[in-house]
């Protein structure tokens, strides 16, 4: 039976809102717009956080000291829109909440359920809170916040001061804009201050509050205005309702900073629904298959890979996917890769495309690319560690325009010297005696380009394998050709600053790794192996980018035999990790200067077990396997986690890579296996994850994940789960031109995937007993490595067998296959073709 992707999405309860290219989440139960976080892209990280925007009551006006109790009939979540549904005495209400492109929006529809007229009271109220995460770091009093109700225009509206370092002053804007008159408003500092408004002067009354006192009885047609750290601001619309009349009602929110570029261009509503399901329909891969909580999850992974597409900036250039819009903006090194994984399948190319460059974006002369950044500017960092201080303080980051100015490397490998303008209450100047600061500017707030420090904090390199595998599915030697450079001076970057003499990693901080607290990183300098496997993957995604971009018969790329011996020494390094009397991988830590190196505490990490990636040993394939079945490691009753149990910082409960399970971890794990022929761990594996990220049939999408109960953790919505997507199509319908490789998990005996981008653009699976039956639809685009294997045959299928059984016959269209090497094809006299059934007989 055909599935309606978009109807599969549609869930109740949840209330995340957002919209493509929009820079405002909205999320909490109603009524009303509950909490937001607006991104002003300044930073990567939220610095914009308004924990509730216009919650509201409603009052009888009979009586106005007592908020009516609404009971909630109804609810309902589809791709940005909740609808909920509540009734009270005499009342029924409906509310319809939205995400515009810079704000959000809530739609009320009143009607009467009274034998009488009878009056209402629409109370909204909302609080801005701010959150020291990179915004107000070096000990700063946190900015006073200024609200201003003004009631002939029906709005309040909210400026927040960003005191960041290295930028003159920004601010944000809020507005809170009402459909009809205000007939109250004013200000507080909390609920506390609501009630005790209510209490004793009613939901009617304007009143102006300052630190917990009240002030005057004000007149409606002021503009009262209140500044504090943490404000509450309140408006009361009224409302007459005749028996069953019915009213809307609509209140929206809207989002921008002061600086050049932070207003977006251009109006827009939001994504309506005949949109997400052109999305759903035309643009991503469809997929039927006899897992109906798969499918659910499979379309809502790819909801949210375009909500939390973002809008470029003055910085970043191109729009990219954002980890998640609950807290983490920008673009993330590794993060990209994962979502990267599913963007690739996407008919739009360009998605995954930008989502490259938007990294590329961020790269620093020399090479040096951070591992995240703002869309307005350059994000810089002044990180302090267990093992290092930062010169000039730690703990904050500082924001320059994108063009720079006297970047210079310096001598230790962790820091750089950039110019750019310091913020008038961040760092003090020098003045002399006629106030003039080290420039010779007067005024010491209006600073002059100023030089400091800042730390070269980049991340594990998967952003060069991200690429390569896109071009390798859609053989697109022009954008290898676009990407090449700029991967290249990355790598010479890693390898001056970042490498020791053996080919080894050195981090300095746990942040790039991915593994942000990991114990195992400190103190700083470490050597971490998982980080060493993903340098080889990037060396070897390098040469596969220059074997990409090479013409039909051209020649080498100038760089290849220099790259293959960093990646040799890479690969020969790995082994200095291994301990021959505990079979595992362990981290190395190294000393001041990087190069000399020691073993570090035996920690047990999930890291080690990435070495099935890219050793082929069943000496440490069986270790790991040993690994994940022991109770004392990583036998948790929902693998895996990230630290082995039996380890005393093993801390399964909260924020962390110290314990809690991280799903790329399970991914690489399950992609390890299936490398190695493990079939049958690599399924249980699968299918302990699926209890992870989908419950009671629905999606479950969480940053990161208790160990012990499956909780989810972190942010919601998370974006890397694009690489579930990935592995669906890639390994168990397996789709890896030029050869198809399916292993289907036990249980999951039909699997059907369609509109697929690339050489194969359809493929089904239909298991039953020992046999499988596939049907397979080649693309227009013939993969060149086939024709290569199969000159002059066109759409021909080299299959792998080994992920459905030990096969003893292939017969396709007709022909009986033969075995050739590690695959089985047709016959040298059968034709080529768009369409091939197969049919795989197993033992």
């Amino acid at each position: 039976m055909q599935r309606d992707p978009y109807q599969l999405l549609v869930r109740p309860d949840k209330t995340t809102i957002t919209c493509p290219g929009g820079i405002a989440l909205g999320f909490g139960t109603g009524p009303g717009l509950r909490h937001a976080i607006f991104w002003n892209r300044v930073g990567s990280l939220f610095s914009s956080w308004r924990p509730a925007v216009a919650v509201l009551d409603v009052f009888d006006a009979r009586r106005p000291t007592q908020p009516a109790a609404l009971r909630r009939r109804f609810s309902r979540w589809e791709p940005n829109l909740v609808t909920e549904r509540y009734s009270a005495p005499g009342l029924k209400l409906e509310e319809r909440r939205t995400a515009l492109k810079a704000g959000l929006r809530c739609l009320l529809k009143l009607k009467s359920t009274a034998k009488t007229p009878r009056e209402w009271v629409l109370f909204f109220h909302g609080q801005v809170e701010q959150w020291e995460f990179f915004d107000y770091g070096r000990g700063l009093e946190h900015p006073q916040i200024n609200c201003r109700a003004v009631p002939r225009l029906r709005r309040i509206e909210i400026t927040q001061p960003h005191p960041h370092h290295g930028l003159p002053g920004v601010s944000s804007h809020q507005t809170v804009t009402f459909s009809h008159e205000l007939a109250a408003c004013g200000f507080g500092l909390g609920e506390g201050d609501l009630h005790a408004l209510w209490h004793d002067h009613g939901c009617l009354a304007s009143l102006r509050m300052r630190l917990g006192q009240l002030g005057g009885r004000l007149a409606i047609e002021d503009e009262p205005a209140f500044s504090h750290r943490h404000p509450l601001y309140y408006a009361a619309l009224k409302v007459t309702l005749e028996p069953g009349e019915m009213q809307l009602i609509s209140v929206a929110t809207q989002y921008h900073t002061d600086d050049e570029g932070g207003k977006l261009a251009g109006q827009y509503d939001g994504t309506a629904q005949d949109e997400w399901e052109q999305y759903l329909r035309d643009e991503v891969p469809q997929l039927e298959c006899s897992d109906r909580a798969l499918e659910r999850y499979w379309y809502y992974v790819w909801y949210v890979l375009l909500a939390n597409r973002t809008a470029r900036g003055g910085h970043v250039k191109h729009r990219y996917t954002a980890p998640s819009k609950y807290m983490y903006w920008g673009p993330w090194i590794w993060d990209t890769y994962f979502h990267v994984l599913g963007e690739m399948w996407l008919q739009h190319r360009e998605t995954a495309k930008d989502s490259i460059r938007a990294v590329l974006d961020m790269q620093f002369s020399g090479g040096y690319l951070p591992l995240c950044s703002g869309s307005q500017y350059r994000m810089c960092f002044h990180d302090d560690a267990d093992g290092y201080t930062c010169p000039g303080g730690g703990g904050f980051a500082s924001y320059v325009p994108p063009k720079l100015k006297g970047y210079r490397e310096g001598d230790h490998p962790y820091e750089a010297a950039i110019r750019g303008m310091v913020g008038r209450v961040s760092v003090p100047v020098p003045v002399d005696k006629r106030g003039n600061d080290q420039d010779g500017h007067g005024d010491p707030s209006h600073r002059a380009s100023q030089q400091f420090t800042h730390n070269e904090k980049t991340q594990t390199p998967l952003i060069t394998v991200a690429a390569a595998e896109y071009c390798a599915l859609h053989d697109d030697r022009e954008f290898a050709r676009e990407v090449l450079p700029a991967l290249l001076s990355y790598d010479d970057w890693l390898w001056r600053r970042r490498t020791d003499a053996k080919g080894r990693f050195i981090l300095w901080h746990g942040d790039e790794s991915g593994w942000d607290d990991a114990t195992r990183h400190y103190p700083v300098p470490a050597k971490p192996f998982d980080v060493q496997v993903h340098c080889l993957l990037h060396r070897e995604a390098l040469l596969s980018l220059m074997e990409t971009a090479r013409s039909a018969g051209g020649r080498r790329h100038r760089r290849a035999k220099e790259i293959e011996e960093r990646a040799r020494l890479t690969r020969k390094a790995l082994s200095s990790y291994w301990d021959k009397n505990d079979h595992w991988h362990y981290d190395f830590g190294a000393s001041g200067d990087g190069q000399r190196t020691s073993r570090r505490r035996r920690q047990i990490a999930a890291g080690g077990l990435f070495a099935m990636l890219v050793l082929d040993s069943p000496k440490v394939t069986e270790a790991c396997l040993d690994a994940l079945g022991h109770e004392k490691v990583f036998a948790s009753e929902h693998p895996i986690p990230t630290l082995a149990r039996c380890d005393p910082d093993y801390k399964p409960h909260g924020w962390g890579w110290n314990g809690p399970a991280w799903l790329q971890v399970n991914y690489f794990a399950i992609e390890a296996l299936l490398r190695r022929g493990r079939y049958d761990e690599a399924f249980k594996l699968w299918e302990q994850t699926k209890k992870l990220i989908i419950r009671d049939g629905l999606p479950h999408s969480y940053e990161l994940y208790d160990p012990e109960t499956s909780t989810g953790m972190g942010c919601p919505d998370y974006s890397w789960q694009a690489m579930i997507n990935h592995l669906v199509v890639a390994r168990f319908a397996g789709v890896r031109p030029p050869l198809l490789g399916p292993a289907l998990p036990p249980g999951l005996n039909r699997l059907a995937l369609s509109n697929l981008a690339g050489p194969v653009s359809a493929i089904t699976l239909r298991r039953r007993g020992g046999r499988v039956r596939i049907s397979v639809e080649f693309s227009d685009a013939v993969h060149p490595e086939l024709a290569r294997l199969r000159p002059g045959r066109g759409s021909v299928p080299l299959l792998v067998t080994d992920g459905l059984g030990e096969a003893e016959r292939v017969r396709g269209n007709g022909r009986d296959f033969i075995p050739a090497g590690e695959w089985w094809e047709p016959p040298p006299d059968a034709d080529a073709a768009r369409t091939w059934e197969i049919i795989v007989t197993c033992r």
